[in-house]
């Protein structure tokens, strides 16, 4: 009876869960006021979720960007093989060090970069002395073959703003692109550095962003903005619900105009539709 009152509930809460959707990919409107249209939002009465970030960035990328949060840092040995080094999480204390490669799942010894360069690498990020370093090219060495992402863990912070300078004095080339690669969520850039039309190494952070809504009738309208300017839409409609595109266009056109954002990005936008999330 236990058994059967479980599998009931879970059908009922998959059910609950699931909604139709209509989706736009990532798009940028270009320079905007963020804190006028949180405010213009607000006072209309839309839902407004901020994405309260605590800034962890240098004082160089905040002028550029705003108060923004790094979260991981890449260091290229080639365009393909790296060290991605990501920040602790709040009240977490760790740094997580993965390495990738193009070098097809296991990996050896033999495709890692020489122990000289990786030890380089951790001690211009973190205040270790050269046994602990020493230790962490071991216990990665240790994971070769045996996991699909080597991974090891560093007691500290990365020194974000001595990897910053030290990518920025050595290359001669910078590229800045959205990272999402599901082409829907907002707020995630990469600063990539070249050397020679190498990589070098890349910061990835997340600026303030926000989920606005408005309900109507039984749909949701999500618009997904941040401070650069990159949006994303969506609607929620129960399963296998629609609405015509006549109808969801006009009523993004609404929002935008109600929140300062130019209407006429909308007019080329396409919408994915899915009947449901299953």
């Amino acid at each position: 009876m236990a058994a059967y009152h479980l599998i009931r509930l879970f059908a009922v809460t998959i059910v609950y869960m699931d909604f139709a959707s209509y989706k736009t990919k990532l798009m940028n409107v270009g320079e905007i006021d963020y804190d006028s249209v949180i405010e213009k939002a607000n006072m209309v009465g839309y839902g407004v979720k901020e994405r309260k970030l605590k800034p962890n960035s240098i004082e160089e990328l905040s002028r550029r960007f705003g108060a923004c949060r790094v979260d991981a840092i890449k260091f290229y040995y080639t365009n393909w093989t790296f060290f991605q080094i990501c920040l602790p999480k709040e009240n977490e204390h760790r740094s997580r060090v993965e390495y990738f490669t193009e070098i097809v799942h296991p990996y050896a010894s033999r495709n890692l970069p020489p122990d000289d360069w990786i030890h380089n690498v951790l001690k211009l990020t973190f205040d270790l002395d050269d046994q602990t370093v020493d230790d962490c090219i071991s216990k990665l060495k240790k994971q070769l073959g045996k996991e699909l992402i080597p991974t090891v863990y560093v007691n500290g912070i990365p020194n974000v703003s001595k990897v910053y300078y030290y990518f920025k004095g050595k290359s001669d080339n910078v590229t800045f692109q959205p990272i999402d690669t599901s082409g829907v969520v907002v707020g995630g850039y990469e600063l990539t550095f070249y050397g020679n039309a190498s990589k070098i190494g890349s910061i990835v952070f997340t600026v303030p962003n926000a989920e606005i809504t408005l309900h109507r009738g039984n749909a949701t309208y999500i618009i997904k903005i941040d401070r650069l300017g990159g949006i994303s839409l969506e609607i929620h409609l129960p399963p296998f619900g629609k609405i015509p595109k006549s109808e969801y266009k006009s009523v993004f056109k609404e929002m935008f105009a109600k929140l300062g954002l130019p209407q006429g990005v909308l007019d080329e936008v396409e919408f994915g539709y899915n009947p449901t999330i299953w």
